[in-house]
């Protein structure tokens, strides 16, 4: 049945609001007859060879279809791309570009990177390192191998997974900070980066701790001083597909899970969503130890005299700490904890308040209605807790046991292999 031209605005116009709606079979009929209209009522209408698949036109009537076409026109040839509701641009000339063939597009450089990089594809995986870690890895024996340099990765580029799956579907499932690039028939395309630091120096760099006057030690910091500059542009990497740019990796968001590194023991922590913004990682220099701790609980304890130690820290908001025990230490037995990984005379343990550290509990969704909180109690509180408001204290209460239940949840990256759940493992 042959659609009318409100019919078919209006199909147009559904589609817009359903990513990965395919192309009606008619388009091009309809498309031309729409021309043909604008043309007679004396639009100016830039035709090409093959004129409907690429026109933008601005007739107020069917601006709502330009989208459409963008989006449709990605669709056939490489899938719902991440950035299809970005406005395209010509590619520049002379811009540094990686072309990932297998997948149909390229990666458009940072200019700035001209001359730094180095990129090389192997097994489907193209791999961009800092060309001045590169070429030094690769003129000393024991720093490369037959897949390259072990040191300067920035990112891989790859089919991260062998069917096609939407944005979020993509951030859900990847275990390791990255970019989603795009979706095919084939699989869907990311730009992941290293889950531990593949430099000399951990950042930030303690230059009181180093000898400067050692012109290799200056060489290592000046490495890994471009290879921290260069790792903060990634998400200024432009895509482009089909000669159009398409947006910058950071238009479509960065990292998907809520990532740690521990990177002086070499593990990673996939904290659960809910985490973000509401933790804050500590590390004693003197033991090597991490703490966690509850963000909210954290400022309020280290902004208040009598909360925290200047060597300890805050006496309250701790959820777990990461630390090495040896064989014959058994201490974290005694208490709630998890054992991470076992190396070679000890473990790296995880682990758990003994004792509960958290503000006096209060009821978060009902505080202001439950007609049985007594006024008199909450002076009280806010006299146990000199300067919080109410609202503050529902926010540390809220903030603590959101975390702490989800504990269990966290996975953990050991030598860049996932593990399960810390609540499926032992513990």
């Amino acid at each position: 049945m042959r659609r009318t031209d409100e019919q078919f605005d209006e199909l147009l116009r559904g589609m817009a609001r359903r990513e990965d709606t395919p192309l009606p079979s008619d388009l091009d009929e309809r498309l031309e007859a729409v021309y043909a209209r604008l043309d007679s009522r004396g639009q100016a209408v830039e035709k090409e060879e093959k004129p409907v698949k690429r026109k933008i036109f601005t007739l107020a009537r069917v601006a709502a279809v330009a989208a459409v076409i963008a989006l449709c026109l990605a669709s056939m040839t490489v899938g719902a791309l991440a950035f299809s509701t970005e406005r395209v641009v010509e590619v520049p000339k002379e811009q540094e570009t990686i072309e990932i063939k297998d997948g149909g597009f390229s990666l458009i450089l940072p200019d700035e990177w001209k001359g730094k990089y180095v990129a090389e594809t192997r097994d489907g995986f193209c791999t961009v390192y800092v060309k001045s870690i590169y070429d030094w890895c690769m003129a000393r024996e024991g720093f490369h191998d037959e897949n390259g340099p072990i040191l300067g990765q920035l990112f891989y580029v790859h089919r991260c997974f062998d069917e096609p799956m939407t944005k979020e579907e993509f951030y859900r499932r990847i275990p390791w900070p990255a970019f989603f690039l795009l979706s095919t028939e084939h699989g869907t395309y990311g730009l992941t980066e290293p889950s531990d630091v593949r430099t000399y120096l951990p950042a930030p760099i303690y230059y009181d701790s180093l000898d400067m006057d050692d012109p290799e030690v200056r060489e290592q910091v000046a490495q890994t001083e471009e290879y921290e500059e260069m790792d903060g542009q990634i998400a200024d990497i432009l895509l482009e597909v089909d000669g159009k740019i398409v947006g910058a990796l950071k238009q479509n968001g960065k990292d998907g899970p809520e990532t740690i590194d521990l990177d002086d023991i070499g593990i990673s922590l996939i904290l659960p969503d809910e985490w973000k913004d509401k933790y804050t990682v500590v590390r004693n220099d003197e033991t090597g130890a991490y703490i966690f701790y509850v963000t909210s609980l954290y400022e309020y304890c280290m902004a208040h005299e009598g909360w925290h130690d200047e060597e300890v820290g805050p006496y309250m908001g701790a959820l777990f700490s990461v630390s090495w025990a040896g064989d014959g230490d058994n201490w974290w037995h005694a208490i709630p904890s998890y054992e991470l990984a076992h190396t070679e005379g000890g473990s790296y343990v995880m682990a758990l308040p003994s004792d509960v550290q958290n503000p006096y509990i209060l009821d978060p969704e009902n505080i202001d209605a439950d007609p049985s909180f007594d006024p008199d109690e909450i002076e009280f509180l806010q006299q146990e807790y000199p300067g919080a408001t109410v609202e503050e204290l529902v926010t540390m209460d809220r903030d603590y046991f959101t975390l702490a239940r989800s504990i269990r949840d966290i996975r953990l990256v050991l030598n860049g292999v996932m593990a399960r759940a810390l609540g499926s493992a032992n513990g």
